[in-house]
């Protein structure tokens, strides 16, 4: 059996688990709860989740490597695609998104509308029932439940960011279309979350507890964020929606994207005027209009030369990391470093 379907079996456990009701006050919140799971919980990559186990079984000791350990850090690893489903139902919702995993958005689906930030907020909370139920015993609860608590912190702050480049019924900000501002934004929406939560709950799991390590392994981590939110943003233009399961819609929603970034570093006057009053409309002469602009600037091989960069940048850090920090295996960078380079998803 392969580890994602382990994975997969632990949250039909859980799943059980939490849409069992002892009173019938609960009765219709539970069943209502079980369809919210299915719909926005089984599908997806798993890849947050799935990075905990793969990261607990490289760093844990071989006596810390025993089935109920592993198991644990499956339960964990769910708890970061519950924080990922609250993160992705609320955003849908912000942005007026319209497909996810090839689906309508949630709050799309009849009967559900506005209902769903309930339902997003409702599988933030069960993150840390759950930690509180399976992990509490563990020597470094709360130093794991501290990272949670900050992630979802970071996030709110990074999709506080990200808002108010266009706040909703007006343009862009431009003046926020720098690379600073990105950076900003993909770090405290994306990154913590991504990369940095999984791979440190796995470090802590496995009794690694020296925070200089943990502040070198952050640096890493959030690097390997950044790059990752590149790529969407480059998927979000020219992806095949087909292989995404997702519709692009940056460019309708005026999103500081590492695209938008990037040409507007580059616009001559006529250009510019043409950017401004084009980028954020949701039409089809619109779209193209910034789309002929990315291509003038022919932003798609700007990308891979970008993307091949950094992922050099990156192994480079590591490199640097497993000079002075014997204790992690840089296995865990590197194993998740390759699962997104030259990504087409």
């Amino acid at each position: 059996m392969s580890e994602l379907q382990k994975f997969e079996e632990t949250f039909e456990k859980l799943r059980e688990e939490l849409t069992n009701y002892v009173s019938d006050e609960l009765r219709d919140a539970k069943l209502w709860l079980d369809q919210v799971l299915q719909y926005n919980i089984s599908l997806g990559k798993k890849f947050r989740g799935l990075a905990v186990s793969q990261s607990f079984c490289l760093l844990a000791s071989d006596e810390e490597l025993i089935k109920e350990n592993i198991e644990l850090s499956r339960i964990v690893g769910w708890c970061i695609e519950l924080l990922q489903a609250n993160a992705l139902i609320i955003d849908d919702v912000m942005d007026q998104s319209v497909t996810r995993r090839e689906k309508p958005c949630w709050y799309r689906v009849p009967k559900v509308g506005l209902m769903a930030i309930n339902d997003g907020l409702l599988l933030g909370s069960f993150a840390f029932e759950i930690l509180r139920k399976h992990c509490s015993s563990h020597p470094m609860y709360y130093k794991i439940l501290d990272l949670f608590m900050d992630t979802l912190q970071n996030t709110i702050y990074g999709q506080c960011l990200d808002y108010l480049t266009k706040p909703k019924g007006s343009k862009p900000d431009f003046s926020l279309f720098t690379t600073s501002r990105h950076a900003k934004i993909v770090k405290w929406k994306t990154s913590f979350y991504t990369f940095d939560l999984p791979v440190r709950t796995a470090m802590y799991l496995a009794k690694i507890t020296d925070e200089k390590v943990h502040e070198k392994a952050k640096a890493i981590l959030l690097r390997i964020g950044h790059l990752f939110q590149v790529q969407d943003d480059y998927l979000d233009c020219y992806g095949d929606c087909q292989v995404t399961g997702k519709i692009g819609t940056d460019i309708e929603d005026g999103k500081c994207s590492w695209l938008a970034v990037e040409a507007f570093k580059r616009l001559n006057n006529e250009q510019k005027k043409i950017f401004t009053e084009n980028y954020g409309i949701n039409n089809e002469n619109s779209v193209k209009a910034i789309k002929d602009i990315y291509n003038e600037f022919d932003l798609q091989n700007l990308f891979k030369k970008y993307e091949k960069q950094e992922y050099c940048e990156i192994c480079e850090m590591i490199k640097e990391f497993e000079k002075t920090s014997k204790d992690v295996d840089v296995k865990v960078f590197l194993n998740l470093l390759d699962k997104i380079y030259r990504r087409e998803k």
